[in-house]
């Protein structure tokens, strides 16, 4: 028979998906571990098996060609009904399992041992397993060794979870800035031997920054920007300069606005800086139109 679900087997589902695991290529860390048990308990095939809500999806799988199975003929989806390891010395002799077209089939499956994946807030999500075309033992330290190895799978699915959120976010982020109509720059600052700072390297750029300084981002970022607007140090006194330093120095927000000259841009700028510890964000909006629309209504 096929295995029951798991009391929980929704959340469970939630879980694996949030993964975003599913269908992803080969990757190197989770191959090193098949192969690693493959070796270490001596057995032709290792499994990382996820089992999906229809099938068994092998993010990893080592002496073994098919990447998946419906989950009706899935042993690991008996692994996921409890916390502690699997093991079936005999799979023709299981009642479970003799009649699994694994084991009366050309596959030949004899031996199963599988050590739940679960990941930090309880759900079951898949097994890791080592299988073999023989009936056979594992000893305790083998089954030890399965435990720890389903451990740190599970650990690395929720690592590389956590990366491929953080990377998405920042996607989202990056989005957000390049749509802004108003420049953001992130700046570094840059200081002499004295530790002062006199001027700040230019680590990123939106779209809107490229297109006010007229440079494309890779040409921008590692550049100083005084050399990209050198008329700053005269723009009101060096307005903006002061209030970037004092930014910096006191990690307060700060603000100018000014008029800025320097051949290739002619324009009112207002700056508005935020220091984020190691670097600051700088938001610069021209406001050369709302300036002569005033201008106008005054006069």
């Amino acid at each position: 028979p096929a295995a029951p679900r798991p009391d929980n087997e929704h959340t469970r589902l939630d879980a694996l998906r949030s993964l975003r695991v599913l269908d992803t290529d080969e990757e190197r860390g989770f191959d090193e571990l098949t192969r690693h048990a493959a070796e270490l308990l001596g057995m032709p095939i290792a499994l990382v098996s996820l089992v999906d809500e229809h099938r068994q999806w092998f993010k990893s799988r080592h002496g073994l060609e098919v990447c998946e199975t419906d989950r009706a003929s899935s042993v690991c989806s008996y692994a996921i009904l409890g916390a502690e390891p699997l093991v079936i010395p005999d799979l023709a002799e299981d009642e479970r399992t003799l009649d699994n077209p694994l084991v009366t089939g050309e596959a030949g499956l004899r031996f199963y041992a599988g050590a739940p994946i679960a990941l930090s807030t309880g759900e079951r999500v898949g097994s890791f397993c080592v299988i073999d075309t023989e009936p056979r033992t594992i000893t305790p330290e083998g089954v030890r060794s399965l435990q720890r190895l389903a451990a740190v799978c599970a650990s690395q699915l929720e690592y590389r979870r956590s990366s491929e959120f953080r990377r998405l976010a920042e996607d989202r982020l990056r989005s957000i800035q390049d749509a802004s109509p108003m420049a953001m720059l992130h700046l570094g600052p840059m200081r002499d031997e004295r530790t002062r700072v006199t001027d700040f390297r230019i680590l990123d750029a939106n779209e809107t920054g490229s297109r006010l300084l007229r440079l494309p981002n890779d040409v921008l970022v590692g550049s100083s920007l005084l050399d990209r607007m050198p008329g700053l140090p005269e723009a009101a006194g060096g307005e903006v300069m002061s209030m970037l330093r004092a930014a910096v120095s006191s990690r307060d927000p700060g603000s100018a606005e000014v008029d800025y000259r320097d051949g290739r841009l002619d324009a009112r700028l207002r700056w508005n800086a935020v220091n984020l510890g190691d670097e600051l964000v700088v938001t610069i909006e021209d406001t050369s139109e709302i300036r002569l629309a005033q201008q106008r209504i005054e006069s």
